[in-house]
């Protein structure tokens, strides 16, 4: 059984005043710019409420999808399998419980992020908890990004990681990657070890330049507020910025929009791509249409990291199951 893994709250880059709003591109920084603007579509079920801020569809290897969702009361995603891919969740706000059939569970905080590597097979269930009468709607970022496909029927891990409550001014909080000095979380690259960084800008002027990885994939998704990119038009809120990788550009500013005083906060994602084809088929992601195929045959078989599918329900999924009936998940 693998347990869950809580650590330290992650340090947040520590920027001084004057790095932070008088960062300037010099001769050696050449920021990204904006590629592309997605827009996020509100879309509706009969459950969660997601804005798709990311789909396979934009090609961003090796990320896959930016799912900004929010649960109401009789909602959530009951029990459901995945393989050959890693999710990350950070809880905006409310709460949200997990649990998965190796045993793994808890409920996360806002701030707190869960990190979990499916590999060949697991299934788990994320459900919105309400205590008491002045409970809000959670409302979460959820990322899934491709492992390599030598690794995709790895056993599967699990880790929780805590985080501080946020402090005024401008900061950039390191989930998993580097930041100005702060290296924290960043998990092996086969495992799914990209880069989040959390980054508010809350005074009027702010700009911040985040180094990035030559050659790295990356974007932005704008929580709140407005978010300039280097010289380019504002982004507005629940919008997603994919930008440019050209092989000279080693990183990005980002300031407040000139004459906007309302505070900004970002998802900033970066990672190596893949040089591999990702084929999705409902919850499962592999290289090739054959191994996809067979994923779900082995979820309806429980076999080959499913076995213990057939007989587990989760505690907080209510009994119910998240159907996939396009795919013979029923």
């Amino acid at each position: 059984m693998l347990s869950a893994l809580r650590s330290a709250s992650p340090p947040r880059a520590a920027l001084s005043r004057g790095l932070a709003t008088a960062a300037e591109v010099s001769a050696s920084q050449i920021s990204r710019i904006v590629h592309r603007t997605r827009f996020a579509e509100r879309v509706g079920h009969h459950g969660p409420i997601i804005h798709a801020a990311l789909r396979p569809s934009d090609k961003c290897s090796p990320f896959l999808l930016l799912d900004y969702a929010s649960m109401p009361r009789g909602t959530g995603f009951p029990d459901h399998p995945h393989r050959g891919l890693t999710t990350v969740s950070q809880i905006l706000q409310g709460q949200w419980a997990h649990e998965d059939f190796l045993g793994n569970a808890g409920t996360l905080q806002p701030g707190e992020v869960q990190w979990m590597t499916a590999g060949r097979g697991i299934v788990h269930s994320e459900m919105p908890v309400f205590e008491g009468p002045d409970s809000v709607d959670p409302m979460a970022l959820q990322l899934w990004v491709d492992i390599p496909a030598e690794h995709k029927m790895d056993p599967p891990s699990y880790m929780g990681i805590t985080q501080d409550q946020p402090s005024e001014g401008i900061e950039i909080g390191v989930i998993s990657g580097e930041s100005h000095g702060v290296v924290n979380e960043k998990r092996d690259i086969a495992l799914g070890g990209t880069w989040w960084l959390d980054i508010k800008l809350t005074k009027a002027g702010a700009k911040v330049w985040q180094p990035i990885p030559e050659g790295w994939t990356a974007f932005i998704f704008v929580i709140e507020g407005n978010l300039q990119i280097h010289e380019g038009a504002p982004i507005d809120q629940h919008n997603t910025a994919i930008l440019t990788k050209h092989a000279t550009q080693n990183g990005v500013l980002l300031r407040l929009p000139s004459g906007d005083n309302s505070p900004t906060r970002a998802a900033l994602f970066a990672g190596p791509p893949l040089d591999q084809v990702a084929f999705t088929r409902g919850p499962f992601v592999m290289t090739n249409r054959e191994d996809a195929y067979a994923a779900v045959d082995d979820f309806n078989a429980h076999r080959n990291g499913f076995e213990n599918a057939e007989a587990w329900q989760s505690k907080i999924g209510g009994g119910k199951r998240l159907r996939f009936p396009d795919i013979g998940i029923v």
